[in-house]
């Protein structure tokens, strides 16, 4: 080995620090600002919107893990009568290619005009590609033009193929005293 001046190590060790230790620190700091911020909550409002067709309201989003985004307080509000469709607690979305979760906490739809709901869902019908696709919540509550039903324990599974559609859904009553779910 060759010897190394003092002051050159302080300044070896200096700069290994800076490149290892603050640096990476700074650009997580950064990153977890960015993602934190009003202009992120826009963005990611406004491909929502972009994708379902209807005004959103969003009070903030996250990633827990990767793959997986978790949208806290959303709204999907028709955009002609400013009245709320539906409402969601917490809603986490990932997967991968081949399949997608949707985890849903405490769900409110109005079905006091069906119609729009149906239309959003004919058309991310026909975005989706040859996937599987799984929906739960452990409380659904639907809101009708004459009062509300409240559904427990709800889950959906959707395979998609060249030849058809295959949709598998349970759910049970709230209200009633079975502990067998229905099932479609």
């Amino acid at each position: 080995m060759f010897p190394i001046h003092e002051r050159t190590r302080r300044w070896i060790c200096r700069t290994a620090f800076l490149i290892a230790g603050v640096l990476p620190m700074m650009a997580v700091a950064a990153w977890s600002a960015s993602v934190h911020s009003a202009a992120h909550l826009a963005a990611v409002r406004a491909r929502l919107a972009d994708a379902v067709g209807l005004d959103v309201r969003l009070e903030r989003v996250s990633y827990p893990r990767p793959d997986f985004v978790l949208y806290h307080g959303l709204q999907l509000i028709d955009p002609e009568t400013g009245g709320a469709l539906a409402s969601i607690r917490m809603l986490e979305l990932g997967g991968d290619d081949q399949s997608q979760t949707i985890v849903a906490s405490q769900p409110e739809v109005n079905l006091t005009d069906a119609k729009r709901l149906w239309a959003l869902i004919d058309r991310l019908w026909v975005r989706r590609s040859q996937l599987s696709l799984r929906v739960a919540a452990s409380e659904l509550t639907l809101r009708w033009p004459v009062g509300v039903q409240t559904f427990a324990r709800c889950s959906a599974k959707v395979d998609s193929a060249l030849e058809g559609n295959t949709i598998t859904a349970a759910f049970q009553s709230a209200s009633a005293s079975s502990a067998e779910p229905i099932q479609l």
